[in-house]
């Protein structure tokens, strides 16, 4: 049910918000938290093999582990920043409607492509859960999860974009920004 203000207006009701707050900070501090995590990883590898004279066997592999978290995890966030590459040429010179349509067009092909990423990388996941990284001995499953995992983020900022889209209609460039910035 939606809470009714004194003016008359709807608003969402506050779990609904501090659950989308909830969300977004996740979404957003969790690549940060593994950056930092890698980072000191990296730092400790570097120290112990041009300091200590000898390398840590687990170093590498988990910064290539947590790159690839960082990358698919990350790219959530990204999409709700607008800072993917994106190539507008073709839809600055379409009528604002049709440009809205072409937009909306192309994140429904996203979320499809994400949703075959998701289903597939899942299955690959499990299906190299025997194998054994040769470093950590974890299961490969663990470092391979991140790509289901991130595609399943992804898909939801894709489908809370393009929802917002849909009920806010075509707009000019300059209430474009306002848009991305209010989700």
């Amino acid at each position: 049910m939606a809470n009714k203000h004194n003016n008359g207006e709807q608003q969402e009701p506050k779990s609904k918000n501090k659950l989308l707050l909830i969300w977004e900070t996740f979404e957003k501090y969790f690549p940060i938290a593994l950056l930092i995590i890698m980072s000191v990883i990296i730092f400790v590898q570097v120290f112990f093999r041009y300091v200590m004279g000898f390398s840590l066997r687990w170093g590498a592999e988990v910064g290539r582990f947590l790159v690839i978290a960082i990358t698919f995890i990350g790219s959530a966030h990204a999409f709700k920043e607008g800072t993917h590459v994106s190539v507008e040429a073709f839809t600055n010179i379409l009528p604002q409607k049709a440009a809205f349509v072409v937009h909306i067009f192309s994140r429904l092909a996203c979320i499809v492509f994400f949703v075959i990423v998701m289903i597939y990388g899942y299955e690959y996941a499990m299906n190299n859960s025997a194998r054994l990284a040769p470093a950590t001995r974890v299961s490969m499953a663990i470092p391979y999860m991140a790509v289901p995992i991130g595609s399943a983020m992804i898909l939801i900022r894709l489908i809370i974009l393009t929802v917002t889209e849909l009920k806010r209609g075509p707009t000019d460039d300059s209430q474009a920004d306002d848009i991305a910035e209010s989700y």
